[in-house]
Formats: structure tokens, sequence, C-alpha cells
């Protein structure tokens, strides 16, 4: 029994020497300033959040506009596209990617059905509406309602 413990004595030992000389390869100076700046940045966040918690957005909320469901009524469909524009404005959207995507999710009914057949084409590329400008444009040309003085 003493020689099987004997090895497996040496063996540990071996083991510790092994792991010994491959932490004193290790950089521990260069590991510590690693970790130094994320440290002190969590410190600096922590002071200086407020007791309740994260403080919450000074920007006020916005309302989200009214969708719009392909009524021929001038009024209608021009605060729409009047709402839609303030709307991008106060959420700071500038991509015209996102502007047209951001329109089209307020659409329902016959105007939803209408940009499910538009965006089909865009898919095709028979069709191009990839700015706020020429999708007001298509939606006036399909909804806007013909001969119409519209006063505001």
């Amino acid at each position: 029994m003493r020689p099987r413990m004997f090895f497996k004595f040496q063996e540990l030992q071996d083991r510790v020497e092994h792991h010994a000389r491959h932490v004193e390869g290790i950089d521990w100076e260069s590991k510590f300033q690693k970790l130094q700046d994320p440290v002190e940045l969590l410190s600096l966040a922590v002071v200086n959040t407020p007791a309740g918690g994260v403080e919450q957005s000074s920007r006020p909320r916005v309302p989200e506009p009214k969708s719009y469901g392909g009524a021929h009524d001038a009024k209608e469909l021009e605060n729409f596209l009047f709402d839609i524009k303030q709307y991008f404005r106060a959420i700071r959207v500038d991509s015209e990617a996102t502007k047209v995507s951001m329109a089209a999710m307020y659409l329902v009914g016959d105007a939803k059905l209408w940009w499910r057949k538009k965006y089909a084409e865009i898919e095709d590329e028979s069709c191009l509406i990839n700015t706020w400008d020429i999708l007001k444009r298509e939606l006036n040309s399909q909804f806007f309602p013909e001969n119409t003085a519209f006063n505001a």
C-alpha cells in the first residue's frame, strides 16, 4: 500500500509543480491593469447612480401616431402623413429606410393590403419605395381623393 500512496503523492507533487511553472509564466501585472479600468468605470457608475436606481431618460414620452386605414379622405390622409413626420422628428429617426418601415407599421385595413402588394413588388424589384418622400407620394397617389380641394 505504501508504494501506491507514494506514487499518488508523487503524481500530485508533479501536478503542483507543473501548475506553479504555468502560473510563474503569467504576466499578472498586465492582467491586473486590464481589469482595473473596467472596475473604475463600474465604480463611478455606482457612485453616480441615484439611490432609487438608474435614472429614466429625461426625454418626454412621445405619443405614437394613429394608424391609417386607407380611407379616401384628404383630411385623414394629410393628418396621418403630418403626424408620422412629427413622430419621426420627435424620436429622431433619420434613416429613410427606417422611416418607410415604421410608417408601414401604422397602415391598417385597405392601406395595409395596398402596402402588402407594394412590398411584394419591392421584393420582386419591380417597384422602389425606399424613402419617406416616395412613400408619401405613393400613398397620396393611391388614397388621396380625386378633385378634392383640401383646406385645413
